[in-house]
Order: C-alpha cells, then sequence, then structure tokens
C-alpha cells in the first residue's frame, strides 16, 4: 500500500458513522462483500519534475555511530532524492439506499474539505478520544481559546503548537489537490441492486528517499 492511500485511509477510517456504526473503510481493489462501506483505489499520474539530490535535516537512527542517546532529536544535514510525482485517488462508496449514500457521502466530503481547510481534528498531534494536543500535552487550544483562526476550527497558534496536517505531514502539496465532479454508478444487475457513488481526487506529492550513508557532512556550523 502507498503511503498516499494510507493518508487517504487515515482521513475516514473511524470517522464516518451511519446510525451510529462506523462505516468501513478498506484498501481493497476487488467487490466487496459487506455494505455500506468505503473502498480507496489509486493509480499513477506519472512525474511532474526531474530528480534531484537535496538537503534536508532528519534525526539519526539509533544504530548510527554518530546517534547521541542524551540529545536523540539531534538533526543532521542529509542528503534525499526528491521528485514531484501524481496520483489519481479513487474514493467509492458502496451502499442499499439514497439515505445511506446521501448521509455517508456528506460525511466524506466533510473530511476531504476539513483536512484541506486545515481543520484541528486532521492534525497529526491530536487526540479524539479526549481533545488533547500532544505537542502542548494538555487540552487543543481550539478548545480553550477564540480568535480568528479558531473561528475557523483551526490551530490559534500553528507555528508555536507544531501545528501537522495529515496532508502536508505526508508530503501531499495542497495547492495541487483536485476533486473531480462525483457521480454514481451503481451496480443495477446485483440482486438487490448495488449503489455506488464515486469521488476521483488528483494530486501531486513530494517522493523523498534518503540517500545511504548519510549524514554526508560533518562539520559543526551544518548541525541544527
Amino acid at each position: 500500500m502507498n503511503n498516499i492511500k494510507k493518508t487517504f485511509l487515515k482521513l475516514l477510517q473511524n470517522r464516518i458513522t451511519f446510525k451510529d456504526k462506523i462505516v468501513p473503510v478498506i484498501i481493497k481493489d476487488f467487490n466487496i462483500d459487506k455494505t455500506p462501506c468505503i473502498t480507496i483505489t489509486s493509480d499513477s499520474d506519472g512525474v511532474k519534475s526531474r530528480r534531484q539530490v537535496i538537503r534536508e535535516y532528519y534525526p539519526l537512527d539509533s544504530n548510527h555511530k554518530l546517534y547521541n542517546p542524551d540529545d536523540p532529536d539531534k538533526t543532521y544535514p542529509t542528503e534525499v532524492y526528491y521528485q514531484i510525482k501524481g496520483i489519481n485517488i479513487t474514493i467509492n462508496l458502496w451502499c442499499n439506499s439514497e439515505e445511506e449514500r446521501e448521509l455517508i457521502f456528506k460525511q466524506i466530503k466533510n473530511c476531504l474539505f476539513n483536512c484541506m481547510n486545515y481543520h484541528y481534528t486532521y492534525c497529526m498531534n491530536y487526540i479524539h478520544k479526549n481533545n488533547k494536543c500532544t505537542s502542548l500535552n494538555s487540552t487543543c487550544e481550539c478548545f480553550t481559546i477564540n480568535n480568528s483562526r479558531t473561528i475557523k476550527n483551526r490551530c490559534p497558534n500553528p507555528e508555536k503548537n507544531n501545528f501537522k496536517n495529515l496532508f502536508v505531514s505526508n508530503n501531499i502539496i495542497m495547492n495541487s489537490i483536485e476533486l473531480e465532479p462525483d457521480f454514481d454508478l451503481d451496480e443495477l444487475d446485483q440482486k438487490p441492486p448495488l449503489k455506488r457513488t464515486i469521488q476521483s481526487i488528483n494530486l501531486s506529492y513530494e517522493d523523498k528517499t534518503i540517500i545511504p550513508s548519510n549524514p554526508t557532512l560533518n562539520l559543526e556550523n551544518e548541525i541544527n
């Protein structure tokens, strides 16, 4: 399973309900055996840029000879293969009635738009069961602060609180996301007929691969 499909799995999993029951969200390319459910598939849309080598800063693995257990988060200059690639994600809703279709698909759209608009519930530091922020080790500030950002359900202090959007954290380029018009493709030959609604998303993402034998520079002024 590629990382972008995993990201969309996280986007929807355990967030879609119908009549107080969780709607399953699965990565599956063949016929489903339970409805209602949501499946996610993907197709490559080719490369969008030439591959290049860039420098970024990463902490070291614990088995690296420069690793310091007293400062495990220290980052080092690291050479990385970098390339922009395209992918098409298809979200399929399988259901049995128009009521299921309407209520479930509305939630799918809400999840997509919330993450695209930096909603606090799609921060990697947010814990749903207790509304805690792991960065602050306390209640998410969206519940305790009123300002122009929290009115939009956004983190009031994203830099201070280390806000991490789900899409951005998984190298999705936000301004590349394009939602195609959704459409129905019901399977009327099934008994009973199986209702299907499709949402396709086109996007680009940054593909990064750390080059072996890093870090390549050991100069102190190159180390954060």
